[in-house]
């Protein structure tokens, strides 16, 4: 039997292009905008991580329930206020807010610092929740708006889910 020369080459090619288009690779997971990357009203504090930069997707009011939830490259935050803690008697700062479309907000948790222009120390959650209220039902979240307004100061939310966002394998 007579083997063409060019059958080599061609299985040759053949093997070459089967490797190039394996299985999609895993992607790494998104690295969510950290806040000195956005116009804000402050700076990062040295050693400490800084807040992430997520955007209103919606909000739903239920039995006296604002859920929120906020969205960047990494995820989608839903996270839950009682309508009570706006109460003024009660508490000194309205801190179940309804972040507005189209604006950044700084999502602040347990560790996050940030120096708000014009402050003497960093905020952090737990300042917010000395100022508002604490929940017991799962995980503190703070959002404070990167550019501030007359309207709002911070909220303060417990973190009902978190779903990762799926990106595309390259």
């Amino acid at each position: 039997m007579v083997v063409p020369r060019t059958m080599p080459v061609t299985l040759l090619l053949a093997a070459t292009l089967c490797s190039c288009w394996s299985a999609p690779k895993p992607s790494e997971p998104a690295i969510p905008l950290a806040a000195h990357l956005v116009p804000s009203d402050g700076t990062p504090v040295s050693g400490a991580p800084e807040p992430e930069v997520a955007q209103l997707k919606k909000i739903e009011t239920t039995d006296g329930e604002k859920h929120v939830t906020v969205q960047n490259v990494a995820g989608e935050y839903v996270l839950v206020c009682v309508e009570a803690a706006n109460d003024k008697e009660k508490h000194p700062i309205q801190s179940c807010l309804s972040p507005r479309p189209q604006q950044n907000y700084l999502l602040f948790r347990e560790n996050t610092k940030w120096l708000v222009n014009g402050a003497k120390n960093p905020i952090n959650l737990a300042f917010m929740q000395d100022w508002s209220v604490t929940y017991n039902r799962g995980e503190n979240i703070g959002l404070m708006a990167a550019k501030k307004t007359d309207a709002e100061e911070f909220g303060v939310y417990w973190l009902l889910s978190w779903t990762e966002k799926k990106t595309v394998p390259r």
